[in-house]
């Protein structure tokens, strides 16, 4: 799509990146991939709605590296590898109904404690366990554990041949591989 120079009302609008230096928390970050557009008839810069939304986004990821936070993409990638929707993530992590649609856009900038959560989260499985169970949610991606009864250990103080026989494990071919696991232990094999 161009779009016309709003000063000139000539030129068309050629899409363009640069890089600026902020202030932030007493330090110089140096931003990278700024978008803007310039007028090649009369050298008019201009931030359009589309570039200053991905601008949101460059802009916070610049600061969020600075204190050593995910990225808005990190963030994004990480509730969708658990398959997680951001209501769900809000409800597992805190920050209130919208903070993961602001957090990925570059509107907000999560807390350290956030972050170290949700890094929590990704690298352990009881965490993983412990959060979804306290908020009440099932991650699609996790099967739901099933207790099965194990069967009786034998007793070890018999011998191989009366364990074999408890179990039928000699009047049964190979396709009853079930008592053939028995009888080994049972052996000591």
């Amino acid at each position: 799509m161009t779009h016309l120079c709003p000063a000139c009302e000539i030129g068309t609008l050629a899409a363009r990146v640069s890089d600026r230096t902020i202030r932030f928390e007493g330090h110089q970050l140096r931003v990278q991939n700024l978008h803007y557009s310039e007028c090649p008839t009369c050298g008019e810069k201009v931030v359009l709605p589309a570039q200053s939304k991905c601008n949101e986004i460059v802009y916070a990821d610049a600061k969020k590296a600075h204190l050593g936070l995910w990225s808005s993409g990190k963030i994004e990638s990480f509730r969708k590898q658990w398959e997680l929707t951001q209501n769900a993530a809000s409800k597992l992590f805190g920050g209130g109904a919208n903070a993961f649609s602001k957090y990925e856009r570059g509107e907000v900038i999560h807390t350290k404690a956030m972050d170290l959560l949700m890094r929590v989260f990704d690298q352990s499985e009881e965490a993983r366990v412990l959060l979804t169970e306290y908020a009440n949610i099932t991650l699609p991606s996790v099967p739901e554990w099933e207790t099965i009864r194990s069967a009786p250990a034998p007793r070890w103080h018999a011998s191989a041949t009366e364990v074999m026989r408890r179990y039928g494990a000699m009047n049964h071919s190979a396709a009853n591989g079930e008592n053939w696991e028995r009888c080994e232990v049972a052996n000591g094999n």
